[in-house]
């Protein structure tokens, strides 16, 4: 079940306020579409070309950042044709598939809107580590 391919096909960053006193910030990954398609991985295969678009929105009005773009997934032939018709039927994938090909989105997409939102001088949209001190436990003074 492995990903085969993985693109970002749409880059947009907007920031339209340059001051603000609260800030909600909100993202969202979808799935927009699966197609069939063909790459050649050493030989022809057959993939399924799964279609996203990553949003980040600090609102109110502040700022927008969007990602679309695309992961190539390959199956065996009979599994990724259950995926397909799952898909044009229900809109719905399995639980494990939607979970990996999630993380793996975000894997990407994550980092490149911090970049982003660096760039465009915002807040970081996901918590990112902080160093916090605290005094020493038992001895007061060190000689090293």
């Amino acid at each position: 079940m492995p990903i085969v391919g993985f693109a970002i096909t749409k880059i947009s960053a907007e920031r339209k306020k340059e001051s603000f006193d609260k800030l909600n910030i909100k993202s969202n990954l979808e799935i927009s579409d699966i197609e069939e398609d063909r790459i050649n991985v050493g030989k022809e295969q057959n993939v399924l070309k799964i279609n996203f678009n990553f949003t980040v929105d600090y609102e109110p009005g502040v700022a927008n950042l969007q990602l679309g773009g695309y992961i190539y997934y390959l199956e065996d032939d009979k599994k990724m044709k259950e995926i397909f018709n799952n898909w044009k039927s229900k809109k719905t994938l399995d639980r494990k598939l939607m979970e990996r090909l999630f993380t793996a989105i975000l894997t990407r997409c994550n980092i490149k809107a911090l970049i982003l939102s660096q760039d465009l001088n915002l807040p970081p949209h996901i918590r990112l580590p902080v160093v916090v001190s605290q005094p020493a436990q038992g001895k007061k003074d060190y000689i090293g």
